[in-house]
């Protein structure tokens, strides 16, 4: 997985980025099963915090998920949860198209025959 990290209207913090670092290394590394690039935007939006993050994955999707929040290690939690929920989901779309498919061709074998 590769991981930019940009940080606007604040300074750079190495503390912050291993966190948010070794949080999404690991859902991708439980969820995804092709390579990932995430870029993740840390800035101030008075009086907030903003975390972006836009994921390019091996599957040829793209996700980009924005949180605001008054602390910026709650704003990474709550963005590690809705990658979460987005890639398990995508996750199942995909899993579901397959089934789709293989249930066309039990109903065709089962109508028209092995052969048709």
């Amino acid at each position: 997985m590769e991981m930019q990290f940009y940080f606007k209207d604040m300074r750079s913090s190495d503390s912050l980025r291993n966190y948010a670092e070794g949080k999404l290394r690991e859902k991708v590394n439980k969820l995804a099963t092709k390579p990932v690039i995430a870029h993740v935007t840390f800035s101030l939006q008075l009086p907030k915090k903003k975390v972006h993050v836009h994921f390019h994955n091996g599957i040829g999707g793209s996700m980009e998920i924005e949180v605001l929040d008054d602390d910026m290690y709650a704003a990474i939690d709550k963005l590690i949860d809705k990658f979460d929920g987005q890639l398990r989901r995508k996750k199942e779309l995909l899993k579901g198209h397959r089934n789709i498919f293989a249930r066309a061709l039990k109903f065709r074998e089962l109508f028209m025959g092995p052969y048709s």
